[in-house]
């Protein structure tokens, strides 16, 4: 006669403690990530707030966000809240679009998003930043010979407008030579800044495409037209860096996993968009951040080397006519302290940055994050969360980072492509209401 032992039944502690640990796994993404992006922007505000109230001069009257508390009539913003019901509603549409289709449709809708969100105070909402008195265009009457505003700029840099003290002098360069060809003025000037920031959403489809697959890459495009960061895109000029930077980044990407000639053009076309850029704007250096990981992880040093050649050639051009990149840094640096920077607390703005950038990313981008672990879209959102800790550390940028910051926002916005299927509309939505709440309820220079 045989017995049958039976297996014990889990007592009912270790049953309820099973069911309990994988609920809390669930819940450490959408449902504890989203909840931290938004106590951090609250801690900010409320941080920001109280600053103000002691009388301390941080220059923002909507904590964390450079701008002050305005609402607009929400009928002007009508035509954003239809371009982002179509995006959502036929966002299935997009991966269905041939790949060349796809990037089009992707860059001419985040440019329409852009706009649409600048124009919901009237047209002239669109070229009314570029006539500030801190902007560029005020400066070109004093630019009668290129040559010599470049050879003397880093010692002439105190006599210039704010922005123009704050980068190197190859966006003075660009307007001036805009409207020597007939396409001078505020009109031209938003037109190119807007086209090319918004094409930052083509170039980072390219290479998320060449670094995770183009399954991955197409989940990108409804995210990367609706993101909030479009306020900022129309319109400023760093939306016109945003996207020099973005091209470089991604020619070169798309040269290391290519070879012969064609990967050789890439590499050095790449290298030319980011050496210009780097003449555009100082912060565009830790960008160089996904370069060098990209030369890494795909051991590929001939591309690396190939785009270096640009590089320097641009830097010794600028150098020959007067301007050496490292003096006009070091006097825009000298501008900065003596300036807004010293009653700005380093200590706030340094956890404000993260939260008004987060305000430019959206939610969406954090909870993308937090399902990457296994991703090769870590590659290229790694690198930039690498370069954007290194520029928040730096403090040179104390406030207004939801727009300094404009070349990375398309390189952390592909971290979406993580984020499940069931998951993906309705944070879409979120993103999309956020950009159009923002525009709606608080005024920005841009």
């Amino acid at each position: 006669m045989t017995s049958t032992v039976q297996a014990p039944r889990p007592s009912t502690f270790v049953y309820a403690w099973a069911r309990l640990t994988t609920f809390i796994s669930g819940l450490n993404r959408e449902v504890l990530v989203a909840p931290a992006w938004l106590a951090l922007v609250a801690l900010c505000h409320l941080w920001g707030e109280k600053l103000l109230q002691a009388e301390r001069r941080i220059a923002l009257h909507a904590p964390p966000l450079f701008g002050r508390f305005a609402w607009r009539p929400v009928w002007g913003l009508a035509g954003a809240a239809l371009i982002a019901l179509v995006v959502v509603v036929a966002g299935h549409h997009l991966h269905r679009l041939a790949w060349k289709r796809l990037i089009v449709v992707s860059i001419s809708a985040a440019a329409l998003f852009a706009v649409a969100l600048a124009a919901s105070g009237g047209i002239g909402e669109i070229t009314s930043p570029l006539l500030n008195p801190h902007d560029y265009l005020r400066t070109l009457p004093d630019v009668v010979s290129p040559g010599d505003f470049l050879a003397s700029f880093s010692e002439r840099i105190g006599d210039y407008a704010t922005h123009v003290r704050g980068h190197p002098p190859g966006v003075v360069l660009m307007l001036w030579g805009l409207e020597r060809i007939g396409m001078g003025g505020p009109g031209w000037a938003a037109a190119l800044m807007i086209v090319v920031g918004a094409s930052a959403a083509g170039a980072a489809l390219l290479a998320a495409k060449e670094i995770a697959g183009e399954q991955l890459a197409r989940r990108c495009a409804p995210f990367l037209i609706l993101t909030p960061a479009a306020i900022w895109i129309a319109t400023s000029a760093d939306a016109l860096f945003a996207g020099v930077a973005a091209w470089g980044v991604a020619l070169y990407v798309l040269s290391t996993g290519k070879g012969g000639p064609a990967a050789d053009f890439m590499a050095f076309s790449g290298g030319a968009l980011l050496g210009t850029a780097l003449f555009l704007s100082y912060g565009i250096l830790p960008l160089g951040a996904i370069v060098i990981a990209t030369a890494v992880v795909r051991r590929r040093l001939r591309p690396l080397v190939i785009a270096a050649v640009p590089v320097l050639l641009i830097t010794a051009g600028f150098a020959a006519g007067g301007f050496w990149w490292f003096d006009g840094l070091r006097a825009t640096i000298s501008e900065y302290h003596l300036g807004v920077s010293r009653s700005r607390p380093l200590a706030f703005f340094a956890v404000n940055n993260v939260a008004a950038f987060s305000i430019a990313i959206g939610p969406a981008v954090w909870v993308g994050m937090s399902y990457l672990r296994r991703s090769p879209m870590w590659l290229i959102v790694g690198s930039v969360l690498v370069a954007i800790v290194v520029a928040d550390l730096i403090g040179l940028s104390k406030g207004e980072v939801e727009r300094i910051w404009l070349p990375f926002v398309p390189w952390l916005t592909v971290a979406v492509a993580a984020i499940p299927d069931t998951a993906q509309k309705r944070w879409l939505v979120v993103q999309a209401l956020l950009a159009i709440g923002i525009q709606t309820g608080v005024a920005t220079p841009w």
